[in-house]
């Protein structure tokens, strides 16, 4: 597979006949996905709020944590098995499910074959493309779903002679035993070009096509003068009952014209908040791709990301469920935004945190499932905030919540929001308080988290899967401590806890680790004589060169810093990031590489991080940067999917998580210290518009070929001085550091560096 990416537009010549492997649009309520062979094109649409939520029962109801934690304790292999089957259900795929809407289907009886394909997604509209043609005669098909309406705008182009093509709308059925397992109501058709359904009570979904001239189209087909396009409109709507769908399906008002402006509108403004551009025109692409993705499927009144955003597989039921999944995939979903400088992006995730109805289930389950105070924000969840049957180890896992509030910290850092961080304080707290009765389970004088485990290790046996004080539990707790010290300091609140939340923080063990073993070659040589560099392990006892995909192992690393290339000891993160090369890629998927990248730059590991990122972007995604959860080059890195899937099961994190890997090259803000392209290759030139640091700070920066500089910072008004380091090429000079402070009137900060640096503000 080969892209192609110029002036924000991802194309291939391919035909995407896979469902979900062609291009995509979206405005944050429905999205649009094209695919097909070349007489029959689907475009499938998905709405935000389609989901079936009949949850049949508690996932817990014969499975409490004290039976987990009993049963591993004894070692009771068949007791864990029985446990397991309660947490997946008795056909491993309950509800609540995320579902997809429907299709309309355009066919033709001309194009036989093609001479040319091209397929492509317009970031800078939201527009997905096709166009195939042969010989004398070609079809065009352009879609855009437009912002801040339930509508989808199409427009069909005839080339080289008229065409005439047939159209049919279908409502969503599933296929196989699916069809069996979510019984909904039948399909009301209108018209062949409206119909409504109810999926259960409370849940309704319609769907219609509308012509030019804004009326429920008449007929099924349409002559395709040539060069002469035709616009249709498409409406996907739910609701909770049909009377109230009805109403909004009446005929539509504005012009195709005026929508479309409208759409542009919004894009312009989105894409006008940063920029980059690198030579490197795979790096450029992955980073655009990912920050568009997020602008389809992200936008206020959104749900949060889920685990295929709007684009659910037509005429199945989401893979996993689709739920809001923060195994890791919410969180690694919004590690790019604030850098980006769009916090915005993740108001849907703080808006569904933070609401008080949604807060009032999760501390409910937690007293009853875990028998603790507190908010354990269950690993998968429904839009209502209601635990998912899933994989029993992970939905017990207690550090999702800490690790979600990281990013409201993130979002609070960047728009110095006191408002939304009133409304986090309590939350936080709330995970805190539940994270410190976990770790005096069961000593009140040391923590320790057991049973706990590092997410996706080893397999289901209790003697590996689970593990004590896993690296992953003990960083998120130490990081939800100081998410509370810090909010406390900001409002001026809780003086007294600020010291208990610190003394706590003191008794936090060290990262479980391990020393790097001596190797030679049956010598009495070794290469490096003083290479025992210690490196972080997934916890306390674990002693495995088992290749491991999920790397939260190297979270105080990525996307901590309190293991970093500046510490008294550089080489433990360094050594960490090895350690997972040694183990191998074997179980690997795109995200594994995706971290790897985030963790390499973070280290400077320039060329490494560059490797990792394009190993994901050429051998893990389809056409359109979907995550395959496998990999689709079939070049041998990584047997992960031939171990599980018999298909490619689609996600989205990973296309959303590797422009955070490109963010970290090129600016980095850990330590309170801004470093421009710190993971940067050599003599290559590249520029950047408004990227934020960590401390809200925007930065705007560019590098020649000759390794020279120019700087600008807006200064956030929560700071008051600024550390900045700006490396070059030159072997002269080194990276030099600067400290200036932002005194009244003056925030902004220039200067300009070769081998000297002049500063005027």
């Amino acid at each position: 597979m080969k892209r192609f990416y110029k002036n924000k537009i991802l194309s291939w010549k391919e035909l995407s006949v896979e469902k979900s492997w062609g291009p995509l649009s979206g405005n944050g309520s429905c999205g649009a996905a094209l695919w097909g062979d070349v007489q029959r094109w689907s475009l499938s649409f998905d709405h935000k709020d389609l989901w079936d939520l009949r949850s049949s029962q508690k996932p817990w109801k014969n499975a409490s944590f004290e039976d987990i934690c009993r049963a591993v304790e004894d070692k009771n292999q068949n007791e864990l098995d029985r446990q397991i089957q309660e947490f997946f259900g008795e056909n491993q795929q309950h509800t609540p499910v995320n579902l997809n809407m429907g299709r309309l289907e355009i066919k033709n009886e001309v194009l036989k074959d093609f001479d040319e394909v091209y397929e492509a997604m317009d970031f800078q509209t939201g527009t997905l493309i096709r166009r195939v043609s042969q010989k004398d005669c070609g079809l065009s098909l352009k879609a855009t779903c437009i912002s801040d309406e339930d509508i989808t705008v199409l427009e069909l182009c005839a080339t080289g002679r008229d065409l005439s093509v047939s159209l049919e709308l279908l409502a969503c059925e599933f296929e196989g035993p699916a069809k069996e397992k979510y019984p909904y109501g039948e399909v009301q058709y209108q018209s062949p070009f409206s119909f409504q359904r109810e999926l259960y009570e409370g849940m309704c979904s319609a769907m219609a096509v509308y012509n030019e001239q804004g009326e429920i189209l008449n007929q099924s087909e349409l002559l395709l003068k040539v060069d002469e396009p035709v616009s249709l409109y498409i409406k996907t709507i739910q609701d909770k009952d049909l009377a109230s769908l009805s109403t909004r399906l009446e005929a539509i008002s504005k012009p195709v014209s005026d929508l479309l402006n409208q759409n542009k509108a919004w894009w312009d403004k989105f894409w006008s908040a940063s920029n980059i551009e690198l030579e490197d025109k795979d790096l450029e692409a992955i980073w655009h791709h990912g920050i568009y993705l997020m602008g389809c499927i992200s936008r206020e009144g959104s749900t949060p990301v889920t685990l295929q955003g709007l684009w659910i597989q037509d005429s199945a039921p989401a893979t996993w469920g689709g739920g809001i999944f923060s195994n890791l995939n919410t969180q690694i979903s919004y590690w790019a935004c604030s850098g980006a400088n769009h916090p915005e992006l993740i108001k849907p995730l703080a808006d569904f945190l933070l609401d008080p109805k949604i807060q009032e289930v999760m501390k409910v389950e937690t007293k009853d499932f875990y028998k603790m105070p507190g908010i354990a924000v269950p690993v998968e969840t429904n839009p209502k905030g209601e635990r998912v049957k899933c994989w029993m180890p992970v939905q017990v896992w207690p550090s999702a919540g800490p690790w979600l509030c990281l990013n409201i910290w993130d979002m609070i850092q960047a728009t110095a929001d006191l408002v939304l961080l009133e409304k986090a304080y309590q939350f936080f707290k709330e995970n805190e308080k539940f994270m410190t009765a976990f770790a005096h389970r069961i000593y009140t004088n040391k923590i320790n988290f057991e049973p706990s485990h590092s997410p996706e290790i080893y397999d289901l046996s209790p003697q590996q899967l689970w593990i004590k004080n896993p690296t992953m539990d003990l960083w998120a707790y130490k990081e939800i401590l100081k998410i509370c010290i810090e909010s406390a300091k900001l409002l001026g609140r809780d003086e007294d806890k600020q010291e208990e939340w610190l003394a706590k923080i003191v008794k936090i063990p060290t990262y479980p680790h391990k020393q790097k073993k001596k190797w030679t070659d049956g010598s009495d040589r070794l290469k490096h004589e003083k290479d025992y560099s210690e490196y972080l392990v997934e916890g306390e006892g674990i002693d495995t060169e088992l290749s491991h995909r999920h790397l939260s192992h190297c979270a105080p690393i990525y996307p901590g810093s309190e293991i970093n290339i500046e510490n008294e000891d550089p080489t433990v993160a360094v050594e960490s990031i090895r350690q997972n090369i040694r183990r191998g890629t074997g179980l690997w998927i795109g995200y594994s590489f995706v971290w790897q990248a985030c963790l390499s730059a973070r280290c400077g590991l320039a060329n490494m991080a560059d490797h990792h990122i394009k190993m994901y972007w050429d051998n893990f995604t389809a056409n359109n940067g979907f995550h395959c959860n496998g990999e689709t080059s079939g070049i041998g890195v990584s047997d992960f999917n031939r171990e599980y899937y018999d298909t490619f099961p689609l996600s989205i994190e990973a296309p959303l998580a590797a422009h955070a890997a490109i963010n970290e090259i090129l600016l980095q803000s850990w330590g309170g210290i801004i470093r421009v392209f710190p993971a940067l290759e050599k003599g290559m030139p590249a520029s950047f518009t408004n990227l934020r640091t960590q401390q809200g700070h925007l930065v705007s920066a560019s590098k020649d070929k000759l390794g020279r500089v120019s700087l600008l910072v807006k200064v956030s008004p929560l700071n008051d001085k600024i550390v900045v380091k700006v490396p070059t090429d030159s072997e002269v000079n080194t990276s030099a550091t600067y400290e200036v402070e932002n005194r009244r009137g003056f925030n902004l900060l220039k200067f300009e560096s070769s081998h000297t640096v002049e500063l005027s503000f």
